[in-house]
């Protein structure tokens, strides 16, 4: 048949997966309905991703997307407690009066730093695990890290008052970590 003679076309492009139909209206209609039941029905059995234009976002839309994001962050599993004596003798004070007096510190930096000080200085150990940080936050009802661990990392890495111990996840505190908590604590506004 020569094409000339037909006097309907329909061009349908999904992505160029191209369907050309051309012919009588009758036969072009026909096509177009079939093709679009099919679509259609094929359309209902297979899921569809609507992609989003990206759009810009204003700073308190970027934090409060960044807070939703640490809410679904999971908290690493925590070490098991190790106890110590936190308690006031002739020697020492209790660890609580030994915070208030550093200034009741609420950063995790410095909280690691005074606990890492208070169990070489009034304690038998020259080392702490993770354990024993751990009963120090609990006893005192400091609110923990999300990443428990993590935040001893930082304090070596960032602030490098605390080195590491013999073992993994044992810490001593640093010479930089012991002026820190004598000279530098309590915080001075």
């Amino acid at each position: 048949m020569d094409e000339e003679k037909f006097t309907t076309r329909a061009k349908i492009n999904l992505n160029e997966g191209l369907f050309e139909f051309v012919g009588t209206e009758e036969f072009v209609q026909k096509n177009l309905d079939l093709f679009k039941e099919r679509v259609f029905q094929q359309g209902k059995n297979v899921e569809t991703k609507t992609l989003e234009r990206p759009t810009k976002f204003l700073p308190a839309q970027v934090k409060q997307n960044k807070q939703n994001e640490n809410v679904l962050q999971k908290r690493t599993p925590l070490p098991s407690i190790i106890q110590f004596d936190v308690g006031k003798n002739e020697n020492k004070p209790s660890l609580e009066v030994f915070f208030q007096e550093k200034g009741n510190p609420q950063v995790h930096f410095d909280i690691i730093s005074c606990i890492a000080y208070y169990i070489k200085k009034y304690t038998d150990l020259k080392e702490f695990e993770e354990g024993h940080a751990l009963y120090a936050y609990k006893h005192l009802r400091k609110k923990l890290p999300k990443n428990f661990h993590q935040a001893f990392l930082d304090t070596k890495n960032q602030k490098m008052w605390i080195e590491n111990g013999q073992s993994e996840k044992v810490w001593k505190i640093s010479y930089d970590g012991e002026l820190h908590t004598e000279k530098d604590l309590p915080l001075k506004n």
